[in-house]
């Protein structure tokens, strides 16, 4: 059975997801900018590899420093080359419905947030840290085999030049534009706190849920289904 790594503090320890998810933001723009000029694939591609290489090279991590580095901001950056194309590769295929399209693929977040961590948690005691997180990098390889071959740019969207300034600074000038980003940074604000530290809060507070705690999770992800599927419906309705 391997050895898991000591994180040390809670805030070491937040500080691994909270790297890897200002990893997959922060990339964005030129992952953006990669899938215009029509190499979304390729992205997909090497986000692919960086999440799968990262995941195995955190399985032998036996340090903190370790686990930073590959968790953190090797599958971090692999996590915003899946995140970019997901969101705009599919929408020109679609002149009506489109935001119900894009629910549903995002469905696949919502339920492998149900699967992954149910997965994790029992090779994890069956097996140790490693095991678990190679099992994680197997399912990831496995899933991500059919982006990999079947992802398509459609046609008819116009390729451009690539240009690798990160910041369009005319993008401010629109109002509307500019307090979408602002909404979108005040939800990312809270999006995670819950996903990463529900858990143990309810643990420390020793509530009883009459079943393990470690669920909350799955919960919380299923809930997350639907949530992404009517909304989206409502938005093509309205």
């Amino acid at each position: 059975m391997s050895v898991q790594p000591a994180l040390g503090t809670a805030w070491n320890v937040a500080w691994v997801g909270s790297l890897q998810c200002f990893m997959l933001l922060v990339l964005a723009p030129y992952h953006g900018k990669l899938c215009d000029a029509g190499h979304a694939r390729s992205v997909v591609r090497v986000g692919t590899v960086l999440i799968a290489v990262g995941t195995i090279a955190a399985s032998f991590s036996r340090s903190y420093a370790q686990v930073l580095g590959t968790q953190g901001v090797l599958t971090g950056i692999g996590l915003g080359c899946l995140f970019t194309p997901a969101m705009s590769v599919l929408p020109p295929y679609f002149a009506y419905l489109r935001s119900f399209a894009m629910g549903v693929t995002s469905v696949g977040a919502g339920v492998g947030g149900v699967i992954y961590p149910i997965v994790v948690r029992t090779v994890l005691n069956r097996f140790g840290y490693g095991w678990a997180l190679r099992a994680l990098a197997l399912a990831v390889l496995v899933t991500q085999a059919v982006p990999w071959f079947v992802m398509r740019q459609h046609p008819d969207v116009p390729r451009r030049a690539l240009n690798w300034k990160a910041i369009e600074f005319g993008s401010i000038k629109s109002a509307r534009y500019v307090v979408y980003c602002v909404a979108m940074l005040v939800v990312f604000l809270g999006l995670y706190v819950p996903y990463f530290f529900l858990e143990s809060w309810i643990r420390y507070e020793g509530i009883d849920l009459g079943f393990s705690p470690f669920y909350v999770m799955s919960i919380i992800n299923a809930g997350g289904v639907p949530g992404r599927i009517f909304p989206a419906l409502l938005a093509d309705v309205l």
